[in-house]
C-alpha cells in the first residue's frame, strides 16, 4: 500500500486509524491550500484474492429460532435500508417464501429484477424505498436487496469495494446475506448474480448498520451512500472542489487483475494458498496495528510496495516477497 501527493508539501499528515468491524480509515490532512491550486492524490495497493469454493452451499437452510451474534445486527432497519417500512414489507412478503434462506434468496433475486425492470425516473436519494419505483445506482440496488432480505428475516450486510470488471468507479456496493449453518454468502446486488467471487471485487468497507444511519446527504456523497464507505470530507466548506483523477469524472478508484496465478489442482496446493492468504493478512494487520503515520510533506508506504511483487508467479516466490 502506498499513498502520495503532488505537490508533496500540500500534505500535513496521513494517519491510518481503525474504525469498526475490522475497517480502517486513512485520515489525510492538508496544509492551507492556495486558491486556484491543484493537488493530485494517488494511492495504490496489491491485494491477494483467491477463488472461493461454494460447492458446500446447502440446498436448503431453514431459518433458526435465534440468529448468531455475528449476524444479528444486520436484521435491523436503518435510514437507507428501510426493512421495516410498510412498502418494503409489502414487496418482501408478496414473495411468499418458505422459511428457508435459499428459497428467500432465490425469490428475492426474482422480485428485485422485476422491480428494477419497472423503475422509472431518477431517484434523489439512493435508499431502498426510493429504489422500489425509481432508478438509482449500485448503491440503491444494494440498499433495496438488503432491505428485502432483512424484511424476510435474513441478516444482510452491505459491502463497498472496487470491482475488477468495470474500470474506474467511485465505489461499488454489493451485499452478503447470512445462510444458517453456512455463513455469509456474497451477492452482486446490481446484476443480481451470486455467488460473487472474492477476486471479482476488492472489498474495502464492511458497512455497519450505524453507518447506514449516517448516510444522509453530505459533501461528495448522495443520500443513501453509507458513511465512511468512500472518500469523506471533514470540515468541508465548499472552498474547494473534488474532481476525481481517473478518466471518468468523479471516479477515484479502479481495480484490475494484476497477476493471475495458476489454479491449484491438488488439495495440498489449495491448502498452501489458504495458508498464504492467512500469512499475508497477518502481515498487513501487523502493520495497521502500528497506527501508520506520516508527517508534513511525506507520503505513506507499507513495508511492502507493489514493486516487490513484479516477478511473483508462484506461492514460493510470494513467500519470499512477503519476507516469510
Amino acid at each position: 500500500w502506498t499513498f502520495a501527493a503532488d505537490p508533496p508539501d500540500a500534505l500535513e499528515s496521513i494517519t491510518i486509524l481503525p474504525d469498526v468491524l475490522d475497517n480502517y480509515v486513512a485520515h489525510i490532512n492538508f496544509k492551507d491550500l492556495i486558491p486556484g491550486s491543484e493537488v493530485r492524490l494517488e494511492w495504490s495497493s496489491l491485494v491477494l484474492a483467491r477463488a472461493r469454493d461454494f460447492s458446500d452451499l446447502p440446498a436448503q437452510a431453514p431459518l433458526p429460532d435465534e440468529w448468531p451474534e455475528e449476524a444479528r445486527p444486520w436484521l435491523a432497519s436503518s435510514w437507507s435500508v428501510q426493512a421495516d417500512d410498510p412498502r418494503i414489507i409489502e414487496a418482501a412478503t408478496a414473495l411468499k417464501p418458505a422459511p428457508d434462506a435459499i428459497d428467500i434468496i432465490r425469490k428475492t433475486m426474482t422480485r428485485a429484477a422485476s422491480i428494477m425492470q419497472h423503475q422509472s425516473g431518477r431517484c434523489d436519494s439512493l435508499d431502498a424505498v426510493q429504489a422500489l419505483e425509481k432508478q438509482g445506482s449500485c448503491t440503491s440496488c444494494a440498499n433495496l436487496v438488503a432491505a428485502l432480505l432483512r424484511a424476510n428475516g435474513l441478516p444482510t450486510r452491505i459491502l463497498a469495494g472496487y470491482p475488477t470488471w468495470s474500470g474506474p468507479l467511485q465505489t461499488h456496493y454489493t451485499v452478503e446475506t447470512w445462510i444458517p449453518d453456512y455463513g455469509w454468502y456474497p451477492i452482486e446486488s446490481t446484476m443480481l448474480q451470486h455467488p460473487l467471487q472474492p477476486y471479482q471485487q476488492i472489498q474495502v468497507s464492511l458497512v455497519p448498520v450505524a453507518h447506514e444511519d449516517e448516510s444522509g446527504e453530505r459533501a461528495a456523497a448522495a443520500p443513501g451512500v453509507p458513511y465512511l464507505s468512500l472518500t469523506e470530507y471533514v470540515g468541508f466548506d465548499e472552498s474547494y472542489s473534488h474532481y476525481g483523477t481517473l478518466e471518468r469524472m468523479g471516479c477515484d478508484h479502479a481495480a484490475t487483475a494484476w497477476q493471475l496465478f495458476p489454479a491449484p489442482t491438488t488439495d495440498a496446493e489449495r491448502q498452501r494458498w489458504k495458508e498464504l492468504e492467512r500469512l499475508a493478512a497477518a502481515h498487513w494487520k501487523a502493520w495497521l496495528s502500528t497506527t501508520p503515520t506520516s508527517g508534513p510533506g511525506a507520503g505513506l508506504t507499507s513495508p511492502l510496495a507493489p514493486a516487490d511483487f513484479i516477478m511473483v508467479t508462484t506461492p514460493e516466490e510470494l513467500v519470499r516477497a512477503l519476507g516469510l
